[in-house]
């Protein structure tokens, strides 16, 4: 049985920081609707859009990577590809980042390649101390 502190609870209940990894400036695609929903819940934290492609989403400064944010991350949202959440988790790990949910799917449900990945995935979190709820939380 996993055991979970307060800490790691926090990050997950009540960060202090988000990052948006695969942010976006449009509030209805998957990147962009965190980011919309926290400012219109009046979300009192740091949010830090990630996003190589953009300087700014939503009136916030963006970042190509999450290493880049200038403060601490307790929480990362992850909604990129697949393809490319393996780096985001790895991104993660090397900031210290307390916890992730990534959105993304196409893991252990799309077959042995898919879970491969996956298991991938859960492994580099768990080396680099990051608590995950994911794949497929959107």
């Amino acid at each position: 049985m996993t055991t979970y502190d307060a800490e790691t609870m926090a990050a997950f209940f009540a960060p202090k920081s988000i990052a948006v990894i695969g942010a976006s400036g449009e509030s209805t695609k998957i990147g962009g609707r965190p980011i919309s929903y926290l400012l219109r819940a009046g979300y009192k934290g740091r949010i830090y859009p990630i996003n190589p492609s953009h300087e700014a989403i939503q009136d916030l400064a963006a970042f190509p990577r999450v290493q880049d944010a200038p403060g601490s991350v307790d929480l990362a949202i992850i909604a990129v590809p697949a393809a490319r959440t393996r780096d985001a988790i790895a991104d993660c790990v090397a900031k210290k980042v307390k916890a992730a949910v990534i959105f993304s799917a196409g893991f252990a449900e799309t077959g042995d390649e898919g879970q491969r990945i996956e298991a991938e995935i859960q492994q580099i979190a768990r080396k680099g101390g990051l608590r995950l709820l994911g794949p497929n939380c959107m």
